[in-house]
């Protein structure tokens, strides 16, 4: 390797601050239709411009593309193990190279002052990107199947500092909808897709195209940075029924 490569390797990342969901979409797109021998926001065409430049940041952090964007081996790897049998030991590798300083520490007994600290003396920040990095790993870890203390993990979402606060009613919260619901609505669609009809009044307009998949539908309206993460996780739930059904 060049001397000058050397140089640029040794830079300092900034830790990923984008949704781990996100990055886990980017590499189940690229196991459907083959990994880039580069990748920048050309080969995201789903993601939004900001979280698409987040992605591959967050790529380069976890060291599965060099300083210039082109696929590095460990991508490769990576992407062949998404939705497989090997995705928690393929992504908990690719973690220990990322943050191998912060995976010193025993996370089974650490307090979640002892994990700020950590995670904060090796990627100093703002305190509310501080925050989403601080999210990004542990939902990484968490499909990583690291294990870690209970009390991190309930500490592990970001606070929202009253920016986007709920106005006072006497109305329930509105829950995300359960896996089952998006099941049937998914199906409804496609159906009504293959018979070039709609869902009618009220049902979710999804412009299912006849010869459109419902995986492909939904990668395609998967706006992680749009949505909490119980509807990622129902949403993940509908894309692996159908992919393991060939759809």
């Amino acid at each position: 390797m060049a001397q000058a490569d050397l140089v640029e390797d040794q830079k300092p990342l900034s830790a990923p601050y984008t949704a781990f969901a996100s990055v886990k979409t980017a590499l189940s797109q690229f196991k459907e239709h083959g990994a880039p021998s580069r990748v920048d926001r050309t080969v995201l065409p789903t993601f939004s411009g900001a979280v698409g430049g987040q992605v591959v940041t967050a790529l380069r952090f976890l060291k599965l593309i060099d300083n210039g964007n082109n696929s590095r081996p460990e991508l490769d790897q990576l992407v062949a193990a998404v939705g497989a049998d090997e995705w928690p030991k393929a992504l908990r590798e690719v973690l220990g190279e990322a943050y191998t300083a912060l995976l010193q520490m025993n996370f089974e007994t650490a307090s979640p002052s002892q994990f700020t600290e950590a995670f904060r003396r090796e990627y100093p920040a703002t305190e509310d990107v501080s925050r989403k990095q601080m999210t990004f790993f542990l939902n990484a870890a968490r499909e990583a199947e690291i294990k870690i203390s209970p009390y991190i993990l309930r500490n592990k979402k970001p606070r929202t500092n009253g920016v986007k606060r709920r106005a006072r009613s006497n109305e329930p919260p509105t829950a995300a909808p359960s896996s089952a619901v998006w099941m049937k609505a998914t199906t409804r669609a496609a159906s009504a897709g293959r018979k070039g009809g709609g869902l009618g009044a009220g049902g979710p307009d999804f412009h299912v195209q006849p010869t459109q998949k419902p995986s492909a539908m939904l990668l395609e309206h998967f706006a992680p940075n749009e949505m909490d993460e119980r509807t990622q996780e129902a949403i993940w739930t509908l894309i692996k029924f159908f992919k393991g059904k060939e759809l």
